[in-house]
């Protein structure tokens, strides 16, 4: 199966248990023949790295300072990054690990037809 991992953040550039969870399943399910791609976000430019039999795609953060100014967090500015990476390639499922990328699944859901998962640490 072709499956997509999601979060706004990942390890180890955030030190949590969501980061660190997606990327051991991440592991988990590639050892067991799965094509897994971790989608998340990150400052500056956007990188791909491939890594423990997985691909993670790192897209540029599009938060700032000032948009906390006006309630918006880094997790609400993830949606629009999200949203482009499930509808720019097919996968079977989706495992959303936070609210906004859920959202983004469910809105892409619409177009693909891709189930999504949402789990919440």
């Amino acid at each position: 199966m072709k499956i997509a991992i999601t979060h706004p953040t990942d390890w180890p550039l955030v030190r949590r248990g969501t980061e660190r969870f997606m990327n051991e399943l991440a592991e988990f399910l590639s050892r067991r023949g799965h094509e897994v791609t971790v989608i998340a976000a990150k400052p500056g430019r956007g990188e791909v790295i491939e890594h423990d039999g997985y691909v993670t795609r790192h897209h540029r953060r599009l938060w700032h300072p000032a948009l906390g100014k006006r309630g918006i967090i880094e997790a609400h500015a993830f949606l629009v990054s999200c949203l482009g990476a499930l509808l720019r390639r097919r996968y079977d499922v989706v495992q959303c690990c936070s609210f906004t990328d859920a959202y983004a699944a469910s809105i892409a859901k619409r177009w693909t037809g891709t189930p999504y998962v949402f789990w919440v640490n």
